[in-house]
């Protein structure tokens, strides 16, 4: 059973935009890497991503991530658990890599950016 939200741990400043009132969650947050062979990774819950090192906390619906299509294959984006060492651990499968689309994969991820709620933010 898919949980009604994802957590994801922002690992960068740049995925927190600080000019908006309230701080917002950028593009950023959501672009798949080379090294992101599975999915983009996320969280069945808060606390597991408050034990990585990590500038903030991003929540989205699992229902708005799986309404996204992949621009570049048509694909939908689906949310899947994927670690058996890890139960609470699931990816974001069929995002485009930002390497390989760059503009696809800002575009699709501002707009899941702009579903997600920046939950908790690192002071300073």
């Amino acid at each position: 059973m898919k949980p009604g939200s994802v957590f994801r741990g922002l690992s960068n400043k740049s995925c927190i935009d600080r000019t908006r009132a309230p701080h917002s969650v950028t593009a950023r947050a959501f672009l798949r890497k080379e090294k992101d062979i599975d999915g983009l990774s996320v969280f069945d819950n808060e606390d597991s991503c408050r034990k990585l090192n990590i500038y903030g906390i991003a929540e989205v619906a699992t229902e708005e991530v799986e309404r996204f299509e992949n621009p570049v294959d048509g694909l939908q984006l689906a949310v899947r658990y994927n670690d058996p060492e890890d139960p609470c651990h699931l990816v974001i499968e069929n995002l485009p890599f930002h390497h390989l689309h760059e503009q696809k994969a800002e575009l699709l991820g501002g707009n899941l950016a702009r579903m997600a709620i920046l939950l908790w933010e690192k002071l300073g």
